[in-house]
C-alpha cells in the first residue's frame, strides 16, 4: 500500500466517524440498534438457559439420590423380613429353648443351630454371618464367617420390646467388605423370649443399585454416614472404605439446601454439582453429584454458538438497515423485543400498531399469534387441572395442593380437614342404568358437591365414584358438619333414567392434619380408613378418622 492510499484510508475512516452524511447516522444507528440488544437477548437469554439446565441437573441429580435412598430403605426392609423368618424358624426357637435350659440336648442342639445357621448363610448371599445369642448377650450358636460378630447392650433392650435393630457400619478386615448389623428377637412357640437372631449384612448388594445410577464420566452416586464417612460407591475400594469423603461443612451446607444444588468442592479437589438425601433410618445420606464442567457444557457450547450467530446478524441487520433506513427500523426494533418477551415466557405482550402497509399488518398478525398463545396457555393450564366429566378439579390438581397445604401447615402450625367421599351402590346403579348414566350422575354430583363448600376449599375428583374435598382451617367437627351437609344435600337430590327417580347416598370419610407428623400420603390414608369404616357400618354415614395419639 502506497503512502497516497493508506493516507486516504485514514481520511475515509474519520469521515465515517465525524458521521457528515445522514447515511453513515443510519448505518450506525443500525450498527448500535441492533447490536445492544443482541447482547442483552444473548445475556439474558445465557443466564436464563444456564438456570434451566441447572434446574434440569438438579431435578436428575435428586431423582437420582432419592431412587437411592429409597433402595436403600427397601432393602434394609427385606433383610429385617427375611431375618424374622429366619428367627422364627423352628429350628432356631426349639435349639435355643433346649440350650437355655441347659437340657441334655443342649449339646446336640448347638450343633443342628450352627449347621442351621451355615445352611441358611450359604443359600442368601445378603448375610455375611448369623448369630444366635441367649439373653446373657452370650454368642449360643455363629455361621463362622467374617470377625466375631459382638453383642451390643442395648440390642438386648430392644428385642425385649419385640424391636428390629441395626447396628454401627464396621469394616470387616476378615472379609474386607463393609457390614452393618442387624438383629431381631427369638421366641419360643408359647411366646417366651429365648434370646435374641442377629445378621451381619454386606453392604456391597447395595452397590449394583448404586452402580445403575452412576454412569462412566456422567453423575456419581455415593452413599455416607451422616459424618461423611463413604459406605457404598460405584468406585469404592476396601481401602477407602469408612473413611471420610466430604467434610462437615460441605455435608451442612447441601443439608440446608432445601432440596437444590449446590456447587462445591469435593475432595478429590473437583468442583462439581451436587445434591442430598437422607436415609433416616438408618443415619444415612446418599450424595449425587456431576462435575460442573459436564453440567453446563450445553450452555457453554450455545453460548459460543450463539455469539457466532449474533455477530453474523449484526453484520446482515447492519447491511438491511443501511437500505432501509430508520423508517422500518423502529417497527422492527418493537417486534423484536416483543417477540423476546415471549420468548421468554411472557404472553402479556401487545404491540401497538403506528404504521401502515407490511409492517403495519405484521404487528397486526403478531398481536393475534400472541393472544392466540395466551389463550391456548389458558386453556391448556385448565384442562391439566380440571376433570373432563365432572367439570371439577383432578388428582394431579388435587395432590399438589394437597402437598401445598401440608406444607403450610407445617410451616405455620396450622390444620385443614380432607373429605374422602364415595357414592354408595354406585356400580349397582351402573349395573342397572348403563355406564352413560353413571357419568351423567357424576357430572351432576360435581357441581353439587363444589357448591357444598366455602370459597376456601376446593372438591376434586380422586377417581371413579370417589371424591375429595380440602377444607383449610377446619377441625374436624367444622370438617362433619360440612360434610353431613354434603351428604344431605345428595340424598335430597334426584337422579335415575327413563322417568324413574332414583336416591343415592354417600360415605364420607373425615381426617385431620394437625401437624403430628403426618405426611400427604398418611392423611389420604387416615380418610380413606375413616371412609371404609363408614361403608362397614352400613353407609350414608360421615366417618372420622382415628386419632393417632402424640409421640
Amino acid at each position: 500500500m502506497t503512502s497516497r492510499s493508506r493516507d486516504k484510508a485514514v481520511s475515509d475512516a474519520f469521515r465515517f466517524l465525524r458521521l457528515d452524511s445522514v447515511k453513515r447516522r443510519i448505518m450506525l444507528f443500525a450498527i448500535v440498534a441492533t447490536l445492544l440488544p443482541a447482547l442483552t437477548t444473548t445475556g439474558l437469554s445465557y443466564a436464563h438457559n444456564k438456570r434451566a439446565l441447572k434446574e434440569k441437573t438438579t431435578a436428575e441429580l435428586l431423582n437420582a439420590s432419592a431412587l437411592i435412598a429409597r433402595e436403600s430403605r427397601l432393602w434394609l426392609k427385606e433383610r429385617f423380613y427375611d431375618v424374622r423368618v429366619f428367627s422364627s424358624s423352628y429350628e432356631v426357637s426349639e435349639n435355643l429353648e433346649h440350650v437355655v435350659r441347659s437340657s441334655g440336648k443342649a449339646k446336640a442342639a448347638r450343633r443342628r443351630l450352627e449347621t442351621y445357621l451355615e445352611s441358611v448363610r450359604g443359600r442368601f448371599n445378603h448375610y455375611e454371618e448369623l448369630t444366635v445369642f441367649d439373653l446373657n448377650a452370650k454368642v449360643v450358636a455363629s455361621s463362622g464367617a467374617g470377625s466375631p460378630l459382638v453383642i451390643a447392650k442395648n440390642w438386648l433392650a430392644q428385642i425385649k420390646k419385640d424391636k428390629g435393630e441395626t447396628g454401627d457400619p464396621q469394616l470387616d478386615g476378615k472379609l474386607g467388605k463393609i457390614t452393618l448389623p442387624i438383629v431381631v428377637s427369638v421366641r419360643s412357640s408359647t411366646g417366651k423370649l429365648l434370646g435374641g437372631f442377629a445378621a451381619k449384612l454386606n453392604l456391597n448388594a447395595l452397590n449394583s443399585a448404586v452402580r445403575e445410577i452412576s454412569h462412566a464420566d456422567e453423575q456419581q452416586v455415593y452413599v455416607l454416614k451422616e459424618n461423611g464417612a463413604i459406605l457404598v460407591s460405584a468406585h469404592s475400594t476396601p481401602g477407602n472404605l469408612l473413611k471420610p469423603w466430604l467434610g462437615p461443612e460441605t455435608i451442612d451446607s447441601l443439608m440446608n439446601s432445601n432440596s437444590s444444588s449446590l456447587e462445591y468442592e469435593n475432595e478429590r479437589g473437583d468442583d462439581v454439582l451436587g445434591t442430598l438425601e437422607r436415609v433416616p433410618q438408618l443415619n444415612w445420606i446418599v450424595i449425587a453429584e456431576i462435575p460442573v464442567a459436564q453440567a453446563y457444557s450445553q450452555i457453554t457450547d450455545l453460548r459460543n454458538q450463539t455469539a457466532l450467530v449474533v455477530s453474523l446478524l449484526l453484520i446482515g441487520i447492519g447491511s438491511i438497515a443501511y437500505v432501509l433506513g430508520t423508517s422500518i427500523a423502529h417497527p422492527l426494533d418493537r417486534l423484536i423485543k416483543g417477540a423476546g418477551r415471549v420468548a421468554d415466557g411472557d404472553l402479556a405482550v401487545t404491540i401497538s400498531t403506528r404504521s401502515k402497509g407490511e409492517l403495519g399488518y405484521l404487528t397486526q398478525v403478531f398481536n393475534d399469534m400472541v393472544e392466540r398463545l395466551r389463550a391456548g396457555r389458558e386453556e391448556l393450564e385448565r384442562i391439566s387441572i380440571t376433570d373432563s366429566l365432572t367439570g371439577i378439579y383432578n388428582r394431579k390438581y388435587l395432590n399438589e395442593k394437597l402437598a401445598d397445604h401440608v406444607t403450610y401447615a407445617r410451616d405455620g402450625d396450622s390444620m385443614f380437614t380432607i373429605l374422602m367421599i364415595d357414592v354408595d351402590h354406585f356400580k349397582a346403579y351402573n349395573d342397572t342404568y348403563g355406564h352413560v348414566a353413571g357419568d351423567k350422575v357424576l357430572s351432576r354430583l360435581g357441581p353439587l358437591l363444589k357448591g357444598q363448600l366455602r370459597t376456601s376449599g376446593f372438591v376434586a375428583r380422586y377417581g371413579g365414584e370417589e371424591f375429595f374435598a380440602l377444607l383449610p382451617d377446619a377441625d374436624a367437627d367444622d370438617a362433619v358438619k360440612v360434610a353431613e351437609r354434603i351428604r344431605t344435600a345428595v340424598a335430597d337430590e334426584p337422579f335415575g333414567e327413563s322417568g324413574d327417580e332414583v336416591r343415592l347416598t354417600l360415605s364420607i370419610g373425615v381426617a385431620t392434619f394437625e401437624n403430628r407428623g403426618e405426611t400427604s400420603e398418611s392423611i389420604i390414608a387416615a380418610a380413606d380408613k375413616a371412609l371404609y369404616r363408614a361403608k362397614k357400618n352400613g353407609r350414608n354415614r360421615v366417618t372420622k378418622a382415628r386419632r393417632k395419639s402424640a409421640a
